[in-house]
């Protein structure tokens, strides 16, 4: 019994992270119409940011400053790649994306090496904590903390505000929403800004866990945020969420349960999970697009 509560928790706050992943490719896919597997590199660049920072500011200054840097850049880079020839297709669009991606990776190892460095993580994060035979390390506990604000939050945006409805309605008609007014190319803007907020959040979980920053890493990052948004259900933040925490409970219940012979397969098995559910169901496990609903 310890161990399947062991494993719960494990899995849910590992899918917390891999939600606020998701989440920001969601967001910029919800409004563009296709997943921008860039993501993953500007999580990268934030982290690698951060490191380069903190050997002169403090850890929390640093991170703030690094993900300021790549709101910038995602927002211009953005910009430049996607609303310059929009009448591209999601297919061509896509592949733009990934090729940013690969441009932040080489750009990366321009600037900061190949090799990979220590993340600055503070020392509080490797306390552990126990209740009965439990084990809940602060890690854990700060990562389901941060994502259940960050994503809620969000959401709470997309769901409550003025802004949010603007960018409910662009994705759901682009051309409808500018005959009534609202400006399409603003409300893009604004879905990068929050998806370089969302990459920095995302930036301090996944890397103060991991130890170490490598330019090489980006690519990792993009792929578990694209399985778990696939998962839930392409264009929908709330398919997101529930592709990340899905995500995050199979790796953990692998990892406690699959036999040591097998635990370098885990991977496999997720992609196999991946086929079937695309089988099952193309659209994802939450077929309605939650993020255009009111």
């Amino acid at each position: 019994m310890i161990q399947l509560l062991q494993a719960l928790f494990d899995g849910i706050s590992q899918g917390g992270v891999f939600a606020v992943l998701a989440v920001g490719v969601a967001l910029v896919s919800s409004v563009m119409s296709f997943p921008n597997f860039a993501h993953g590199w500007l999580v990268m660049w934030t982290a690698s940011l951060t490191v380069s920072l903190s050997t002169t500011v403090p850890l929390a200054l640093a991170l703030a400053i690094a993900t300021v840097i790549v709101i910038a850049i995602t927002v211009v880079a953005g910009r430049l790649t996607f609303l310059t020839g929009n009448s591209a297709s999601s297919e061509v669009l896509m592949l733009k994306s990934l090729a940013l991606g690969l441009v932040l990776q080489a750009a990366a190892i321009l600037f900061f090496g190949d090799a990979p460095r220590l993340f600055p993580s503070p020392a509080w994060f490797g306390g552990v904590n126990t209740l009965g035979e439990l084990r809940i390390s602060t890690a854990s506990l700060t990562s389901l903390a941060v994502a259940i604000v960050a994503v809620g939050g969000l959401i709470a945006l997309l769901r409550g505000t003025d802004l949010g409805l603007k960018m409910r309605a662009t994705a759901q008609n682009r051309s409808t929403a500018e005959l009534v007014g609202v400006r399409s190319q603003r409300v893009v803007t604004t879905a990068l800004v929050i998806a370089g907020v969302m990459a920095g959040i995302a930036a301090f979980l996944w890397y103060a866990k991991a130890g170490n920053v490598s330019p090489r890493t980006g690519m990792e990052i993009t792929m578990v945020a694209f399985v778990a948004l696939v998962l839930g259900g392409l264009r929908s933040v709330g398919g997101a969420v529930l592709g990340g925490l899905l995500l995050g409970l199979v790796n953990a219940f692998m990892a406690t349960y699959l036999p040591s012979q097998m635990q370098g397969l885990t991977q496999g098995f997720t992609y196999a999970l991946l086929i079937v559910v695309l089988i099952l169901r193309p659209d994802g496990l939450l077929q309605r697009k939650v993020v255009l609903t009111k």
